[in-house]
């Protein structure tokens, strides 16, 4: 228990020859009046039960002072607009003893929120705005095949290939039904498609097959590639291959455009395993 604090009343004389009705006599005593304390004292309230009304400065469990808000009409944290701080004078340790693999990070309102991953994760923008920790986005990637060969006739317009079977992908589910892959807002990809192709009805001279994908499904977007060929050859490989960022978040397929010297069904796509695909690899 600390020692008590002693109080000293004392009054200074009334000046010679005073006189007054009680009133000024009482104000005269009071202007004369001092109290000293024989330690140096402060009145606050210092307790675990907060106060309903205005008593002063309140200590809650003599560790976190609290005020009074005349504007919220309940007690509050004391604010510090920090003028008194100096750059670097807060030590290490006393940071320290908190959640490993952590970090600080501000909410809307400006307010630090200590944040928690895993080995391994990023600090990414979460859907609210708030980062958070996440797997790196660099895990996504697809590899997609034909499952069976696919005819098309060479007029010179766009046709969608038919990946129809997923040989291999992490963090995206592509469409095999609209042979189409999803890619989210923000994302940048790496992006290639690489066809064998035959020639299924005749010979044909002065072939031209343009390949591409496309972003958003657009072909005004489509970034790709030529390959041509002579009598000689029944077929032919072609691939291409680019860089690619979303702004918004879509769809991206692969398609094909053959011109010849006769109209009809003259080539068609081979399945050939690996020589036919198509494929994405997520770099941000």
């Amino acid at each position: 228990m600390p020692a008590p604090v002693e109080f000293t009343v004392s009054i200074a004389s009334l000046p010679p020859g005073f006189s007054g009705d009680p009133q000024a006599l009482a104000t005269a005593i009071a202007e004369r009046l001092t109290i000293e304390p024989s330690e140096p004292w402060s009145s606050f309230i210092n307790g675990g039960a907060q106060p309903a009304a205005d008593v002063g400065p309140f200590l809650f469990e003599g560790m976190e002072w609290r005020v009074w808000s005349d504007g919220l009409g309940t007690y509050t944290f004391h604010r510090q607009n920090g003028a008194g701080l100096v750059d670097a004078t807060v030590p290490l340790a006393k940071l320290s003893d908190d959640t490993p693999n952590s970090a600080l990070i501000y909410d809307a309102d400006g307010r630090p929120v200590l944040t928690a991953g895993t080995q391994g994760q990023v600090l990414t923008a979460g859907a609210t705005g708030l980062p958070a920790f996440a797997n790196p986005a660099t895990a996504n990637y697809f590899w997609m095949q034909l499952s069976t060969q696919q005819d098309y006739t060479s007029d010179g317009t766009n046709k969608q290939i038919q990946f129809d079977t997923v040989a291999a992908s992490n963090g995206i589910t592509p469409d095999t039904a609209l042979y189409r892959v999803p890619v989210t807002a923000g994302s940048v990809w790496h992006i290639g498609v690489s066809l064998q192709i035959i020639q299924i009805n005749g010979t044909h001279t002065d072939v031209n097959h343009y390949i591409a994908f496309r972003p958003y499904q657009n072909s005004t977007l489509a970034i790709g590639s030529t390959d041509g060929y002579s009598a000689v050859q029944t077929r032919c490989g072609v691939q291409c291959s680019g860089i690619y960022a979303f702004a918004n978040a879509g769809y991206v397929d692969a398609v094909i455009a053959t011109t010849d010297n006769a109209a009809g069904v003259n080539h068609s796509i081979e399945t050939n395993g690996t020589n036919t695909r198509f494929w994405g690899h997520r770099l941000l």
